[in-house]
């Protein structure tokens, strides 16, 4: 069950100091959004940053890796030339 209670304010100086309160409390909600707002962005920035840095490795090994195969490849021509000479 749930009581509501409806307060008449008459005291004017109360009543703009609780006005006040209540803008200064939206103030630093609004505050605190957008700096979380901030915040997930910078985060998502970062995460993109990490996830194209690592993509990069991977290309980078991937060359390296098709670069030792051509390597090898011009390796076992060499060793099959004598031999088909012979």
């Amino acid at each position: 069950m749930m009581l509501e209670k409806t307060i008449v304010m008459t005291d004017e100086p109360k009543i703009k100091e609780l006005n006040e309160i209540l803008q200064q409390k939206n103030q630093k909600l609004l505050e605190l959004e957008m700096n979380q707002n901030s915040f997930n962005s910078n985060t998502v920035l970062v995460i993109k940053e990490l996830v194209r840095i690592k993509k990069q490795e991977n290309q980078k090994l991937k060359l390296k890796l098709f670069n030792q195969k051509l390597k090898d490849i011009k390796i076992l021509k060499k060793t099959k030339k004598p031999e088909q000479k012979q």
